[in-house]
């Protein structure tokens, strides 16, 4: 039911504000556009608002990567080491054990989501806007929702400001008489400066995310991270191979691994001995280069 709810607010949300704009945009009153310029401007402010709400609408309703029963076998079958002790930590190429659905054998990078009451594969947190859990398999359109939110705000606040500044000079009696017209202005302008500054802050968060390929809940590990493959292999672990299709809510092709479902690791790590391959392994490597730098 939160989940409805929550997709039911963002919708009409996100619907108000643009019609808000659409309304002051066509207003004679309100800009001093040209009809030929007005209709082009709402013309191009389509496309984007439609990528934004596609975006939501997949990051919403698309599984995020929950967990099945089937990890167990598949770790028997691959002779994949299981870690049954509970590690906040990187496990790199091991299974782990969630205590919280019934010791369910779960794949490396995932965790439980106390919300959804389920594991999630490379679970990055729970959104409340989109009512669901970010994971691995809807990370990109969550990334795309922001992107395009950013670029739907910007647009609209660069061709609808001019206006509200004017509007701030006029008189008290035209004010008064235009009443429904300066609202709509007002809750356009401020709407839309208000999410425009909190978008710029989370896109600046996940694209410093992808490109070091780690989630929210890894970003709070002291170890160093074994999945960072450089900057432009770390995006196609997100969006697969570079083509158009980066740029839409569309889903990846050849993106997800094969069942065993173990991340590729960088050299740093894999410089490391395998005899010292523990739960404390990163941190001992760390300790070391300090002291060699020293």
């Amino acid at each position: 039911m939160n989940n409805f709810l929550s997709f039911l607010f963002v919708t009409f949300l996100s619907a108000f504000i643009y019609a808000c704009y659409l309304y002051c945009l066509q207003n004679e009153y309100l800009n001093s556009y040209g009809r030929t310029v007005r209709i082009i401007l709402g013309a191009l402010s389509a496309p984007l608002f439609v990528c934004y709400y596609w975006s939501f609408l997949k990051c919403s309703f698309n599984n995020p990567g929950y967990v099945d029963t089937t990890w167990e076998a598949n770790a028997e079958e691959n002779n994949i080491q299981i870690e049954k002790r509970k590690i906040r930590n990187y496990t790199p190429n091991k299974y782990t054990i969630c205590d919280k659905c019934d010791f369910l054998v779960r794949p490396e990078r995932a965790h439980h989501c106390r919300s959804c009451k389920r594991c999630v594969l490379k679970m990055d947190h729970h959104c409340p806007w989109i009512g669901t859990c970010v994971g691995e398999r809807n990370l990109k359109f969550f990334f795309l929702f922001l992107s395009y939110g950013l670029l739907t705000t910007v647009y609209i606040a660069v061709t609808i400001s001019p206006k509200f500044v004017l509007a701030l000079h006029e008189s008290e009696s035209n004010k008064a008489s235009e009443t429904l017209h300066h609202g709509a202005l007002l809750i356009t302008v401020c709407a839309s400066l208000t999410m425009m500054i909190a978008l710029v802050f989370m896109n600046c968060q996940y694209v410093y995310f992808i490109s070091r390929n780690i989630t929210i809940i890894e970003s709070s590990y002291t170890d160093k991270n074994p999945y960072d493959l450089g900057t432009y292999n770390n995006w196609k672990m997100v969006f697969g191979e570079f083509k158009w299709k980066w740029f839409f809510p569309l889903t990846p092709e050849n993106l997800y691994p094969n069942k065993d479902y173990l991340y590729p690791l960088n050299d740093i790590y894999l410089n490391i001995n395998n005899v010292d391959m523990d739960d404390s392994f990163l941190a001992s490597h760390n300790e070391s280069l300090k002291e060699e730098n020293v």
